[in-house]
């Protein structure tokens, strides 16, 4: 088995038992770098858009869903942290992640077909 680079793994503080199953999952899949990032639960932050994103055939306003918004915050801290770490390279993943079993085996195969140069892969 191959050395992975470290997961940040984004949970919420008020859903532990998903952490606990990721936790369990990381274990079974032989990640041992994983460091948890506290995500943004959307319904309660408190924000609400006033940006519409779009409009309907009618020219009524859609507008981005507080859980989209606490997703991209989510994200955006784990990115955050992510790069505060320096480490070289990293996975970012929330807390119901399912990796393959031979992960591990597959990663530097996988990571070694990326080109050079190459910033960011989603």
């Amino acid at each position: 088995m191959s050395a992975l680079p470290p997961f940040f793994c984004i949970t919420l503080l008020d859903e532990p038992w998903k952490r606990e199953t990721a936790e369990k999952h990381f274990d079974e899949r032989g990640v041992a770098d994983v460091r948890w990032v506290s995500g943004f639960c959307g319904q309660l932050l408190g924000l609400k858009p006033t940006n519409p994103f779009d409009y309907d055939e009618h020219g009524v306003p859609r507008y981005v869903h507080v859980s989209q918004i606490g997703c991209a915050l989510s994200h955006w801290m784990a990115l955050s942290t992510s790069v505060e770490s320096e480490a070289p390279e990293f996975i970012i993943c929330e807390d119901d992640v399912l990796l393959e079993p031979d992960f591990q085996d597959r990663w530097p195969v996988e990571r070694a077909r990326l080109p050079d140069g190459l910033e960011v892969v989603q």
